[in-house]
C-alpha cells in the first residue's frame, strides 16, 4: 500500500474520529437538556399540587380568600369531570345543587360546556 493511500486513511479516519466525537458530545448535551427539562417539569408538577398560602403578616380578607379557594377547587373538580357538574359535586363532596349554586354565585365561567347534574348542556356554567 503507498504512503499516499494510507495518508487518505488516515485523513479519513481522523475526520470520521472527530465526527464521532463531536456527535458524541452533541448527544450528552442533549442528554444534559433533557435531564435539566424533566427536573424542571417535575418541579412544576410538584408546585401545582402546593396550596399557596397567603400572607397574614399585613392582614388580608379571609372571606375573599375562602371565596377565591372554593372557586378553585370547583374549577379544578369541573376540569377533571370534563365539566359534568354532578361528577363534580361527588369529587367535592357536595350535593348538586349546592354546587350549582354556587357555579352561578360565583359565576364561574369555562371555556367548555358545562353538563349539570341531570346531563343537560348549559353553556359556560351559569
Amino acid at each position: 500500500m503507498s504512503t499516499a493511500v494510507r495518508s487518505n486513511k488516515h485523513i479519513r479516519l481522523a475526520i470520521s474520529s472527530n465526527r464521532i466525537r463531536a456527535e458524541a458530545v452533541a448527544a450528552q448535551d442533549k442528554i444534559r437538556l433533557l435531564k435539566q427539562l424533566v427536573m424542571e417539569l417535575q418541579q412544576g408538577l410538584e408546585s401545582l399540587n402546593q396550596v399557596p398560602t397567603p400572607s397574614v403578616e399585613n392582614g388580608l380578607d379571609f372571606y375573599h380568600e375562602v371565596s377565591h379557594f372554593e372557586v378553585e377547587l370547583i374549577k379544578r373538580a369541573l376540569a377533571v369531570v370534563e365539566g359534568h357538574q354532578g361528577k363534580a359535586a361527588r369529587l367535592l363532596n357536595l350535593n348538586p345543587t349546592t354546587l350549582g349554586s354556587k357555579i352561578k354565585h360565583y359565576q364561574i365561567q369555562l371555556g367548555h360546556p358545562v353538563f349539570t347534574a341531570s346531563g343537560k348542556q348549559n353553556n359556560g356554567g351559569s
